[in-house]
């Protein structure tokens, strides 16, 4: 209902704001008469909107409905699924497959072969492919894994006496035939997985093994199974809603038994999964609902990264927080309870700790059939990918885009539009390198994500107003070096006192080949609430001082001419950094030793220098660095 009143407010003020100043006498009659039309049908609207509102109010009284919205407690990714996926030891059923497959391919042949994994959706073609690929690709010059359109050109394959070899994985029998060259040898048929380890998955991801399951849940349990047919996907589905909390006990199990359809072990193709995926759906709580459907406009075996999903939520409003929360950190909670779910597939975790996941084809075709399309005035999100010699031309008019809050443009040649400075509303803004931006940015208030804001490329009238963008919590500054900057002394000066304004800067990336030593030691920290300084390529004489007051920075990469045991001293007390990349250029005159007890939480240290030069006490650093 909140949305639906929301793009209602949004057509009227479309059409409302219209300004008439420059028509005719003619055109202007029309106008006006169009304009009365149009309140008319807003003050029908209005009371109709009216009414629902005081039905639905009714309805949340006489339910109770309070009782049912959720904390918004943080949730983070539960560590029995990213168990379930570490290794390939995890992978239940996997190692027969895996090693049959891997047999084929790495035959005295040395012919260009083809080999294609057929089966019905959720078998986990695509896993087992990738077991594959993990162990023998290396063995290879090249390799890749990739998923590829619904209309490949199989024949674009090289053929070569080079020992090449390529896995697909297919749905259709005759596809797999064509892939194969009609060699039925190497069509390898999944098959769904035996009732032992239908158990040892299912048990794996709720309790960690058979043997923590509770008694009374092992009765229920094999009937739940048999309704999953063997299918890996459905019984990550299933298995991840009952290991949801608020599903353990009782009732709740042979809810969802009784709910599964008996036909699924006869027929699991198409309608029993639906029937999995849509329970799945319909226990979601009203606020995942909404994130779940807007997973709709990714296509289907997308990777997904988690820092994408939560701004484009945030700039949706779909996050709902208390004053005290942060809109990010509830978001990416919102986004772990779905990867806890199932509705989005765990893939990887980075060394940033940010997630990498995939939304499967299944889940992807049902998030479709719920959702609908908006109109363009009404557009709040522009994501454009292309290569890196693609021109860009953004509407000449883009200020008429009254709503939009991210605009998302890494790669390509852009031409950005004088009127982009009159977009209130913008949050994010993500530009190629290269790209200068009109005169007046320090108009968006809003922003919070400013990415990648070209020092060569912008005014020194936009530099200086990089302070008046107060929100900012993302910034990318760097120097493609099309322009060369005149008076560098004056454009340090601009560029540290406009730092220092930015109180909520939590992410800053600084990308400068040059040398500028000592530009920004003086600089007051723009944040004590920096959590990633990036500045791998701006030359220190020495590490900054202020760089010891940052306690909540997680990630460092600084650039030093020379590195003293007081610097090491500095950054080691830094209570919250996990990585670190230090850059030294030239040989110190003496050796860096690092001391016991230094960097108590670091897990990743790099260091780049042209001698050997670091010592390290026993047992320094934190367990898991050792390890």
């Amino acid at each position: 209902m909140a949305y639906e009143i929301e793009d209602w407010i949004d057509e009227a003020m479309h059409h409302l704001t219209k300004d008439d100043s420059n028509s005719g006498f003619i055109s202007k009659i029309i106008f006006r008469l169009n304009r009365m039309r149009t309140q008319n049908r807003m003050t029908n609207q209005i009371n109709k909107v009216k009414t629902r509102v005081v039905e639905m109010s009714h309805r949340h009284k006489r339910y109770k409905l309070d009782a049912s919205i959720s904390t918004s407690d943080y949730t983070a990714i539960d560590p029995r699924l990213c168990a379930l996926y570490a290794d390939a030891e995890a992978l239940v059923g996997m190692d027969g497959p895996r090693d049959e497959i891997t047999k084929w391919l790495m035959g005295a042949d040395q012919q260009l072969m083809v080999v294609s994994v057929l089966g019905i959706g959720g078998l986990g073609k695509t896993a087992l492919a990738n077991e594959v690929y993990k162990k023998i690709g290396g063995q290879f010059d090249c390799h890749a894994f990739i998923s590829i359109s619904q209309k490949p050109d199989i024949c674009a394959l090289p053929k070569n006496n080079h020992a090449s070899r390529v896995i697909t994985t297919t749905r259709i029998e005759k596809v797999a035939m064509e892939c194969c060259s009609y060699r039925c040898e190497f069509i390898y048929k999944m098959k769904p997985l035996n009732e032992h380890d239908s158990r040892r998955l299912f048990f794996n991801r709720i309790f960690g093994s058979e043997n923590a399951c509770p008694e009374r849940f092992k009765g229920v349990s094999t009937g739940i199974l048999q309704r999953c047919g063997g299918l890996p996907l459905a019984i990550v589905s299933v298995s991840s809603l009952l290991a949801n909390p608020a599903t353990s006990v009782d009732r709740q199990w042979e809810y969802v038994s009784n709910s599964l359809s008996d036909k699924f072990g006869i027929m699991p193709a198409l309608d029993g999964m639906r029937n999995i995926l849509h329970l799945s759906y319909k226990n979601l709580p009203y606020h995942l609902k909404t994130c779940f459907l807007y997973l709709g406009i990714y296509p289907e075996d997308y990777i997904i990264r988690k820092s994408d999903v939560v701004r484009q939520w945030i700039t949706e409003g779909f996050v709902h927080k208390a004053q005290v929360q942060d809109a990010e950190d509830v978001a990416g909670s919102y986004f772990n309870e779905l990867v806890n779910r199932s509705m989005i597939l765990h893939t990887d975790i980075d060394y940033q700790n940010n997630v990498v996941s995939l939304f499967s084809d299944a889940v992807h075709q049902m998030s479709l059939d719920l959702t609908g399309i908006r109109q363009l005035f009404q557009l709040r999100d522009v994501k454009i990918e292309a290569n890196i010699h693609v021109q860009i031309q953004l509407p000449a008019q883009i200020q008429e885009l009254k709503l939009l809050e991210s605009i998302d443009i890494e790669w390509g040649s852009v031409c950005i539009p004088p009127d982009i400075v009159h977009l209130p509303h913008l949050i994010h803004l993500v530009i190629p390198e290269g790209t200068g931006l009109p005169d007046g940015i320090g108009n968006l208030k809003s922003l919070i994500t400013l990415r990648s804001f070209d020092l060569g490329e912008n005014s020194l009238h936009n530099i200086r107003s990089i302070r008046e963008l107060t929100n900012l919590r993302d910034l990318n500054l760097c120097y493609s070096g099309k322009n060369v900057v005149s008076n560098m002394e004056t454009w340090i000066d601009v560029l540290r006192s406009s730092l220092e304004k930015l109180s909520n800067l939590k992410y800053l990336h600084l990308y400068w080949p040059g040398t500028c030593e000592n530009g920004l030691c003086s600089l007051n920290p723009p944040s004590r609430h920096l959590q990633r300084l990036e500045m791998a390529y701006w030359w220190f004489s020495k590490v900054p001082k202020w760089i010891g007051g940052l306690h909540e920075l997680h990630v460092l990469k600084l650039a030093v001419k020379e590195v003293s045991d007081d610097d090491i001293t500095l950054l080691a007390q830094l209570p919250s950094l996990t990585n670190l990349g230090l850059r030294m250029r030239g040989a110190p005159k003496q050796k860096i030793i690092i001391y016991k007890k230094a960097f108590p939480v670091l897990r990743y240290f790099k260091f780049w220098c042209s001698t050997p030069c670091l010592v390290f006490e026993a047992s320094v650093m934190s367990e898991e660095l050792r390890n």
